[in-house]
């Protein structure tokens, strides 16, 4: 287990497989070579159970990928609405 399974989890909408590979100590918080975290992988799909698995198990929701943006920008920019909802609920800054 390793945080490209989580992410990739995520990127196909595995619900079951992410809480299970949370579960099991997936590193909620571990960065692409871009900077991104898998919260924002969640956010760009639109996934708010994924969105909130994460962020029940402490994902940062405040991490700048390497231009810069965050989780929120993300959701904001795909027009994700619940999504967005939910991370400005975790104090994510814009």
């Amino acid at each position: 287990m390793n945080s490209t399974d989580l992410d990739e989890a995520v990127w196909t909408g595995d619900l079951a497989k992410v809480k299970t590979l949370l579960d099991r100590g997936a590193d909620v918080n571990a960065k692409t070579d871009f900077g991104q975290n898998v919260l924002m992988t969640a956010s760009g799909k639109g996934n708010p159970e994924a969105v909130q698995a994460l962020l029940d198990k402490g994902a940062d929701v405040n991490v700048r990928d390497c231009n810069g943006a965050r989780a929120l920008d993300v959701a904001t920019v795909k027009g994700h609405a619940q999504v967005k909802d939910l991370l400005e609920q975790a104090n994510a800054k814009t």
